[in-house]
């Protein structure tokens, strides 16, 4: 736990704490104001009806299942004069929708009106208004108080566990510190009494051992090609970076191909050619990413891919027809099939790379050898020269 996530989640639980111990308090204040007020109005020989002027007031409506009001709530905030001396107090009315009169009633009063209220005397000599009497309020301080105990209960079991749980982690790690002094010291002190000529002969042995197993390996995985040397080989590494090439150039020409076909099912093509353009734009990038992990591999500009794939040509015309169009397609695809069966021959050392490119040999077999061969099936003359007679008449 980071140090800034447990100061959170000390002040929340002193938060909780905090209002917890406010509802204790709430509670107890408002169960013994209540019991007192009772108590001074059962009491009391001086009970009066007088006016009192509305400073403030506020409505709420209450309403039942089907939203209509039930009842309209007035809370008032009013002064009062008993005796030359002024008192202020809040007065509270509820008035049924069953009752229309005594809602018209409270709906006209405003601020500065005057309204009926009744006064008792309290034990204290001061005019307090009626209590309400209402059980609502009287269960709700008493809820109050159990409600903010356990809360307290809760977040101060909460601070003391934690408390325990962080001193049996400290000494676990002072355990575990201290173990791993004397087990250092105790590695130190053996190999002060190694005699100097074994260990100097030790180290060289190992030193040579080492340098030849990590010779073979890097070799193993790492072939530099000779510059007389023109054969199909080279690593992994070389061969993403000629299938990055490949794969710059055809995207290229798909991109042509798409921006310049035209005639007969130019929608289907030309949205086809945005997909391959896509797709081979996408996959040059992960293989010049793969090519890159090798320091050996000296990765060129792509605006000169074209210098490092010689049989792809560089799509050029002006326009393209149905048929043309597929034809240029598939043998674009051809292309990057025949580099990409080059890497995968090159790639038994890298089993993701394995995975990638096998899955991406599947993918441009069945776009060649079904999608675009099947596309490639011309119909009967017939049927050709009636849907150009069609679409000519439709044009024109």
């Amino acid at each position: 736990m980071s140090k800034l996530k447990e100061k959170k989640d000390i002040k929340m639980t002193i938060f909780i704490i905090v209002v917890g111990v406010s509802l204790i308090v709430a509670g107890i204040y408002g169960v013994v104001s209540s019991r007192v007020e009772s108590r001074d109005y059962k009491n009391t020989t001086d009970i009066r009806k007088l006016s009192a002027v509305i400073d403030d007031f506020s409505t709420s409506d209450t309403k039942d299942d089907l939203g209509d009001v039930k009842y309209t709530t007035y809370k008032f905030k009013v002064s009062y004069v008993v005796d030359g001396k002024t008192y202020k107090g809040k007065y509270e009315e509820r008035a049924w929708s069953s009752n229309p009169t005594k809602m018209y009633t409270y709906d006209k009063l405003r601020k500065g009106d005057k309204i009926l209220v009744e006064v008792y005397k309290n034990s204290k000599g001061q005019y307090k208004l009626a209590p309400e009497g209402n059980p609502v309020d009287f269960l709700l301080y008493c809820a109050a108080i159990p409600v903010g105990m356990f809360l307290v209960v809760i977040m101060v079991y909460e601070l003391v566990t934690d408390d325990r749980k962080k001193k049996n982690e400290d000494e676990k790690k002072e355990s575990k510190d201290d173990s791993s002094d004397e087990d250092y010291n105790d590695l130190m002190d053996d190999e002060e009494d190694l005699d100097d000529s074994d260990v100097d002969d030790d180290l060289s042995d190992n030193s040579d051992d080492s340098s030849d197993d990590s010779d073979s390996d890097y070799n193993t995985l790492v072939v530099v090609k000779s510059d007389s040397d023109d054969s199909d080989t080279g690593t992994v590494y070389d061969k993403a970076a000629k299938a990055a090439y490949a794969y710059i150039v055809i995207s290229n020409n798909m991109k042509h191909i798409h921006l310049n076909v035209c005639g007969r099912k130019f929608r289907e093509i030309h949205e086809m050619c945005d997909s391959y353009y896509n797709h081979f734009s996408y996959m040059a990038d992960y293989f010049y990413e793969l090519a890159a992990e090798s320091p050996l591999v000296t990765l060129d500009n792509p605006t000169r891919a074209k210098e490092h794939c010689e049989d792809i040509e560089v799509e050029t015309e002006k326009e393209y027809d149905f048929k043309s169009a597929l034809e240029r397609v598939n043998n674009n695809i051809e292309l990057a099939i025949k580099y990409i069966s080059e890497l995968r021959s090159a790639s038994d050392m890298r089993t993701d790379v394995q995975s990638k490119v096998d899955e991406e040999l599947g993918y441009l077999n069945k776009e060649s050898r079904y999608f675009i061969r099947k596309r490639l099936i011309e119909p009967t003359s017939e049927e050709t020269i009636e849907m150009e007679s069609y679409n000519y008449n439709d044009l024109f």
